[in-house]
């Protein structure tokens, strides 16, 4: 062992005395200087010299009696130590190239958005005001990471001309998955561009066009492309401008497609006509499981007839029907398609005008019906008291089930007399009693005609109504309250 070692330090000391200035390379051409070819031979003597020594260091290191596993990979001669390039480093080497290439400015909150937020899988390129040419680097940097699952170019002026661009992608990359297109301003003929790529059945499953000014005529070309499509599993096309006309069109694409499970038509300006073809709709698919229908119009007919639908239903597992106009008449159809409907775990039915009566009348019918399988009761906005809350509770006792409120008031008896009623059922039984409608309310008391109401001209308006001369009722006394409460 002792003499291993002296070995191993013996050559140590010969390969470090090496002089630099012998190993120096010679510029001059050895067959043009007989000096300069004696000093080429001499050093080339010299590194076949250490290239020796460097092989018999190898057999040293490698020697059972020292005990030193040698690795070429991470051993080397000199202090430079060869180091990974960063893979972000790398990415942006790639769009500075590309953006070289199409002539376009590679700007700073691009290059820090590449550095910090994207990898060769996902690219989180949102909010970036990237305008139509400025996606070509882009894209290309996509394709050369090769494996991308995920993008997300929401609210930016993609446009179709960006569609475009994209188009390539989204027809060559077999991995992408996700893709975001939110508030990207996609008007008809963008629109018209997704619904061609849908037909192309891409590998797509989750496709974001919320936001996107996206109307009837639109959804006639993408409802087309969902005929044809057999992937895409979740498609939000919230918040645009699709109208009464033409989710017939978006509705009978869905009569056979049992992929897509996730669809949300969030606030867009569907009322009666278009709930009643969203009903026809449920009784035949059978692969929906989410259905996002909230703040639009159905009313009483359009609630009537989705509830129809939910009898024939049974892939449905979640219904969200928040400030749909859903009153106190809509509550027995509803509960009609509770107790028929066995999969529906989750109904949102909140900031609905459905009243202290009618939320008692829906839970009372939960609490008396063995078929319904719902587990969750969204009441977000609508007041509650501590009866009902009572009522739920003992339906939570006898299986899983919860009711998302936030609004409990105590209406306590004092006297035989019952308290003032809760503020949204004394306001809906006094425009009741007077035939006024509601939008001829808030037409009243938006005295500035904007539109929209503060809490504090909220107030005003009412306290305006109630003290002119139309007549107030008294709801001060109930010696006879209604049946259940």
């Amino acid at each position: 062992m002792d003499q291993s070692c002296c070995e191993f330090s013996a050559h140590l000391e010969r390969i470090h005395h090496i002089s630099a200035d012998q190993l120096k390379p010679l510029t001059t051409p050895p067959e043009t200087d007989l000096k300069n070819t004696s000093r080429w031979e001499q050093n080339h003597n010299l590194n076949r010299l250490e290239n020796r020594d460097e092989e018999e260091l190898n057999d040293l290191l490698q020697d059972k009696l020292l005990g030193v596993q040698h690795s070429a990979d991470i051993i080397q001669l000199g202090d430079a130590v060869e180091q990974k390039e960063d893979p972000q480093d790398i990415m942006i080497t790639w769009y500075r190239k590309y953006c070289k290439k199409h002539k376009i400015r590679a700007r700073q909150p691009v290059l820090k958005r590449i550095r910090y937020a994207c990898n060769r899988l996902n690219f989180k390129l949102q909010e970036l005001g990237l305008m139509k040419e400025e996606f070509l680097p882009l894209i290309c940097l996509i394709q050369e990471c090769g494996r991308v699952e995920e993008v997300d170019f929401s609210f930016n002026s993609v446009g179709a001309f960006g569609l475009k661009v994209i188009r390539p992608i989204l027809l060559n990359n077999p991995f992408l998955v996700v893709l975001n297109l939110a508030g990207s301003q996609l008007g008809a003929e963008g629109a018209a561009a997704i619904g061609d790529i849908l037909a192309e059945n891409t590998p797509l499953e989750c496709l974001n066009l919320s936001n996107n000014h996206i109307t009837d005529s639109s959804t006639v070309r993408i409802s087309n492309g969902l005929k044809k499509n057999t992937r895409l599993r979740k498609l939000d096309l919230s918040r645009n401008s699709i109208e009464s006309q033409e989710p017939a069109s978006l509705a009978k694409a869905l009569y056979t497609n049992s992929t897509l499970k996730r669809l949300s038509l969030h606030w867009n300006k569907i009322h009666s006509n278009g709930a009643v073809e969203f009903a026809k709709m449920l009784k035949y698919n059978k692969g929906l499981h989410l259905l996002d229908l909230s703040w639009n119009g159905f009313a009483l007919r359009g609630t009537e007839a989705l509830c129809e639908g939910l009898t024939r239903n049974k892939s449905l597992e979640e219904l969200d029907l928040k400030s749909n106009r859903i009153e106190l008449r809509a509550v027995l159809p509803l509960t009609k398609g509770l107790q028929q409907n066995s999969t529906l775990k989750v109904l949102r039915l909140g900031l609905n005008p459905l009243t202290l009566s009618g939320v008692h009348q829906l839970l009372h019918v939960l609490e008396h019906t063995a078929t319904s399988g719902l587990t969750v009761l969204d009441l977000e906005g609508i007041q509650l008291n501590e009866k009902l809350t009572l009522i739920a509770h003992r339906i939570s006792n006898s299986r899983p089930f919860t009711l998302l409120n936030e609004n409990c008031v105590s209406w306590e008896t004092s006297g035989g007399k019952y308290a003032k009623q809760d503020p949204m059922t004394f306001l809906m039984n006094y425009l009741n009693k007077h035939g006024i409608r509601i939008v001829d309310f808030y037409r009243l008391i938006d005295l500035q005609q904007a539109g929209m109401l503060s809490r504090a001209e909220f107030i005003e308006g009412v306290l305006t109504i109630l003290q002119s001369d139309v007549p107030v009722p008294d709801y001060g006394a109930r010696p006879n309250p209604s049946p259940g409460w």
